[in-house]
């Protein structure tokens, strides 16, 4: 499944640390895939806005502070007998020039995505 996200309606997001307001966000990215295989459910968040319109580090870090264990694995959240994991990935037209510490949260090709998400099945 497939759902672009309306901000003035939906209430997905993650939340994230913004310290230039002190304050914390939400990150709402503008799509949202559904993938299920079997009893297995997997959550990708896709936002294509580009390194210029985003604090993606802190956006970046929030995301891996719910999602993630330590050392990048993505969490399995069960429920029902299902599991589920979450992935988020922004685009930018250069993912070289991003630090190597966020760059498996960015890509310039959906090949990418897809891949990312398979290899974790």
């Amino acid at each position: 499944m497939f759902s672009r996200l309306d901000e003035s309606l939906d209430e997905v997001y993650i939340p994230w640390y913004d310290g230039r307001s002190n304050r914390m966000r939400q990150f709402k990215p503008d799509f949202i895939f559904w993938l299920e295989r079997d009893d297995e459910y997997f959550i990708v968040f896709i936002d294509p806005k580009g390194t210029e319109h985003t604090d993606y580090q802190r956006k970046s870090d929030g995301y891996a502070a719910i999602f993630e264990e330590a050392g990048g694995a993505k969490k399995t959240i069960t429920c029902n007998h299902s599991k589920a994991r979450v992935f988020t990935f922004l685009h930018t037209a250069d993912v070289g020039g991003l630090p190597s510490a966020y760059r498996d949260y960015w890509f310039n090709d959906i090949g990418f995505v897809l891949e990312s998400v398979l290899a974790s099945a």
